[in-house]
């Protein structure tokens, strides 16, 4: 018969299901992949399932690093802690579990706090120029009451001493009047006709009248 050459690629040989390299390489390494792929474990079900029940009924919450990192929303549920990236990826979880609904309330709030506090300084700063003003005014109208009781005692110093000049005087006066009284009463009696006898002047009656005229009598 007739023999026929038999043409074979240089690399065929490299592939052959006989040599150990295919068998080692290709064989144990395939079966392990491809049961994996298509027979997942219950963990990674479970796994899987919870990252979609989180990342559908979840809430928005701050960001872990992971989810930080890849720009992506991060959610968690109530109970569980770790958010659905993390989740589905059975990696471990930083985040907070603080909602963004939460974080949205602090900041409007935190914003409301600082006008007040503006607001509140400012009314501070007012009524201080308010009370500084009012104290000014106090500390003057304490000096003019002070300056009016002290003018008021000099007056009332200067009254009492007057007062009592004026009562010695007045007392002297009394004195004086009293005194003129009395000389003027002995005047009267010293020439009165029944008390002076003026005959040894050669005259019958009073030469002049008691007040130092003359009666016309000799």
């Amino acid at each position: 018969g007739t023999v026929q050459a038999v043409t074979r690629s240089p690399l065929s040989c490299w592939f052959s299901p006989s040599r150990p390299f295919f068998q080692a390489k290709v064989s144990p390494i395939g079966r392990v992949d491809k049961r994996k792929s298509l027979n997942p474990s219950r963990d990674t079900i479970t796994r899987q399932l919870t990252a979609a029940g989180i990342s559908q009924f979840g809430y928005e919450v701050m960001p872990c690093s992971r989810c930080e990192k890849r720009g992506a929303s991060c959610k968690m549920l109530e109970g569980n802690p770790k958010c659905d990236l993390c989740t589905r990826l059975g990696r471990p979880c930083d985040v907070t579990g603080t909602p963004l609904s939460s974080l949205s309330r602090i900041i409007d709030e935190a914003k409301r706090l600082d006008d007040q506090e503006a607001a509140v300084e400012a009314l501070l700063s007012s009524r201080r120029e308010n009370l500084k003003r009012a104290q000014r005014e106090l500390d003057e109208s304490l000096s003019q009451l002070e300056s009016c009781r002290k003018r008021k005692r000099l007056l009332v110093s200067r009254g009492v001493e007057l007062t009592k000049k004026g009562v010695n005087t007045l007392e002297e006066l009394e004195r004086v009047d009293q005194q003129e009284s009395l000389l003027s009463e002995d005047i009267h009696s010293m020439v009165h006709t029944d008390l002076l006898d003026f005959s040894f002047l050669g005259v019958s009656s009073v030469p002049f009248d008691v007040d130092g005229s003359s009666s016309g009598g000799v």
